[in-house]
């Protein structure tokens, strides 16, 4: 079943130009459409249980203005210096799933803003865990405004296939919140533009543009006895409301990355 997921997309306001990312950890930031990533995207940042884990960001604003460095839904406690852009976290002993994102978000002094998405995968006792390739699926990733209305961009991306199909024009409206949410919101996806030759690429592309989504954002939520943070939510036809990834509402703007099977 192919859900919705985080095109994340330079946010600008007015006339301003919004910060980019120019490197981490000495790979380089580039840039598809709007859409930050690193250089060979795919590979992982090694962080070690027990250990430092220390990391330095490139990241610079056109109109010279002060940036503001964020961590939305970061895995633990991270200690940033905005005057050097150099950061460590302490990895507990036990300190996540094998494989999780941190989300990296620049704001400028104008509120103008754009995320970096950087996988971190967990080695125990130097050994990669394998977690990361077996993590190797389909997402979404979705930057809307959600203030009354929506608008905003999705992107669909399958590393299996390099299939990446992008919406640059998301409309949607808000409806009554799921049980666990704060705010949710029914889109339709249409018209989005197909980067890949392939069949299976123009056949997921019908098939997502078939569907009329419900998604919902949920800060504190729980799901089968579990407990989750920073959540984005899926009305699946027939499992009906679940958490299919993370998210970060923030004035209006929500940014999330949605599993796709």
């Amino acid at each position: 079943m192919i859900l919705p997921l985080v095109s994340l997309f330079a946010c600008s306001l007015g006339g301003n130009t919004p910060p980019r990312f120019q490197s981490f950890n000495g790979r380089e930031a580039k840039y598809l459409f709007g859409i930050a990533y690193l250089e060979n995207p795919w590979q992982a940042e090694y962080v070690q249980s027990g250990q430092r884990w220390e990391f330095t960001l490139g990241v610079k604003d056109a109109n010279g203005d002060s940036i503001e460095i964020l961590f939305p839904s970061a895995p633990g406690e991270l200690n940033f210096d905005s005057e050097t852009m150099k950061g460590y976290w302490d990895v507990p002993d036990e300190p996540m799933d094998a494989f999780t994102e941190l989300q990296v978000l620049a704001v400028d002094e104008h509120g103008a803003s754009d995320i970096l998405l950087v996988g971190l995968e967990l080695e125990l006792n130097g050994e990669d865990t394998g977690y990361f390739e077996d993590d190797y699926r389909p997402k979404f990733y979705g930057d809307l405004h959600v203030e009354n209305n929506v608008d905003g961009t999705i992107t669909y991306w399958d590393p299996n296939t390099d299939c990446r199909i992008l919406w640059e024009n998301v409309r949607g409206e808000e409806i009554q919140p799921c049980p666990e949410c704060e705010q949710s919101w029914r889109i339709l996806l249409t018209r989005g533009t197909t980067e890949s030759p392939l069949t299976e690429c123009h056949e997921a592309q019908t098939l997502i543009e078939s569907i009329r989504y419900e998604l919902g954002f949920a800060k504190e939520s729980s799901h089968n006895e579990m407990y989750f943070t920073d959540s984005i939510w899926y009305n699946h036809p027939t499992s009906g409301w679940s958490p299919y990834g993370t998210a970060t509402l923030a004035q209006n703007r929500l940014t999330f990355t949605l599993n796709a099977d």
